[in-house]
């Protein structure tokens, strides 16, 4: 494995390159918040047969601040520098999560030489706009959708430097919640991730781009001129969100389904994208499906011909 920080123009990126460079190329793009730490055990097992690349964007785990606004457009240009820094050219599996899986969309766009196939985990659509839209506001606060007051709650507690407290609560709360067996090294990283100002300062910038009005994903809510690349789209299994919603959110089952429905059918507009896309559907698994079902990303991973 190989470690380091990498100087790009608008930051400097922290990142791991795991297994043989000669393999077929997969390369991860985190959630919303959430930094490379929780992927490495998988890029431990991954790297049998694959080379995998793991990066922290601008602002996140090691990685500085970017001098550029977070937008999906800025986030994929910068990923692109780093594998010019890294001289690696070779065509990619590109994973996206959640939010991440909007930063790859945007990648593939932009770099389609770059990319041999997506796989999308629960990804974020560029029309979620959709969701506030469609349901009531009681029924959009139950369904956790909104990341903005979390995300200035921990910036003011990571800005009073008072993160230390909430470790424990941390430890509870996701990733931990659907993993338990971090390596130390990883438990830490993750733990002062989600105890850095600079890390809330990123996260609210890059959500804040997530408007329907936006220029950084005004474009990104139809095919347009997204490559004819495969998509694997895996999405969570409903029974277990539509209840992590009633448990969480406090909603009732039939609000919970109806919330649920909505989601998965905004993320299934990204089969239109591709004539090659496939559908998956992970088996009791959350938002958090490399976590809960890994199985399903590694038997998706063989699949594809390389």
């Amino acid at each position: 494995m190989k470690t380091g920080v990498c100087d790009i123009q608008t930051s400097r990126l922290s990142y791991r390159l795991y297994g043989d460079e000669s393999n077929p190329l997969v390369i991860v793009e985190t959630a919303l918040a959430n930094c490379s730490a929780e992927w490495w055990h998988l890029a431990e097992v991954w790297s049998k047969k694959f080379c995998v690349l793991l990066y922290d964007r601008a602002g996140y785990g090691s990685s500085s601040t970017s001098t550029l606004l977070r937008t999906p457009m800025n986030i994929a240009k910068e990923l692109g520098e780093l594998l010019n820094a890294l001289e690696i050219s070779k065509k990619a599996v590109l994973i996206g999560h959640s939010m991440g899986g909007l930063y790859a969309q945007q990648f593939a766009r932009l770099f389609p030489g770059r990319i041999h196939a997506l796989i999308l985990l629960d990804p974020v659509s560029a029309n979620s706009h959709i969701l506030q839209q469609q349901l009531s506001d009681k029924e959009y606060d139950q369904s956790g959708i909104d990341k903005g007051r979390n995300l200035r709650l921990g910036w003011l507690i990571s800005s009073l430097r008072l993160g230390f407290l909430f470790k424990p609560l941390l430890r509870k709360a996701p990733p931990f919640y659907y993993y338990d067996n971090f390596t130390k090294e990883a438990e830490d990283c993750i733990l002062n991730h989600l105890t850095q100002r600079k890390m809330y300062r990123s996260a609210l910038s890059e959500y804040q781009c997530l408007t329907p009005d936006s220029t950084g994903t005004a474009s990104l809510g139809e095919k347009g001129d997204f490559p004819n690349v495969p998509i694997y789209l895996i999405c969570h299994d409903p029974e277990i969100m539509i209840a992590e919603i009633v448990a969480y959110g406090g909603a009732n089952i039939v609000t919970a389904a109806k919330i649920d429905h909505l989601w998965i059918s905004l993320m299934k507009e990204y089969l239109s994208f591709s004539e090659k896309a496939q559908y998956r559907q992970a088996h009791k698994s959350g938002h958090f499906i490399h976590l809960s079902d890994p199985n399903i990303l590694w038997e998706t991973l063989l699949s594809i011909k390389y």
